[in-house]
């Protein structure tokens, strides 16, 4: 439940307001990359999709079929966001880390 609480946190750090497992995909929105982030996710996601301009995000969910345990599928969407929706620090939490 804890690291279900801090992916949440994470997501509306990113500015997403649904990150949502629908059938055998992630849906993740809003999701407006630049265009760097969009061949970054070409390359790691490339069964990704964007939907609608940018609204929304669809990726594929690992497993191949296989279903996913929750601690493991936690993880995935938490790599995903890191990847795809990078939340700078600030500059307070930077100086606490290198001190």
């Amino acid at each position: 439940l804890l690291r279900v609480a801090r992916l949440r946190r994470r997501a509306a750090q990113a500015g997403l307001a649904d990150v949502v497992a629908m059938g055998p995909n992630l849906r993740v929105a809003p999701a407006h990359l630049p265009d760097s982030l969009r061949v970054r996710m070409q390359r790691l996601y490339p069964k990704a999709k964007l939907v609608a301009s940018g609204e929304a995000l669809v990726v594929p969910l690992p497993g191949d079929g296989d279903p996913v345990s929750d601690t493991d599928l936690v993880a995935w969407v938490g790599q995903l966001l890191d990847a795809l929706f990078p939340v700078s620090e600030p500059a307070s939490a930077a100086a606490d880390a290198s001190a």
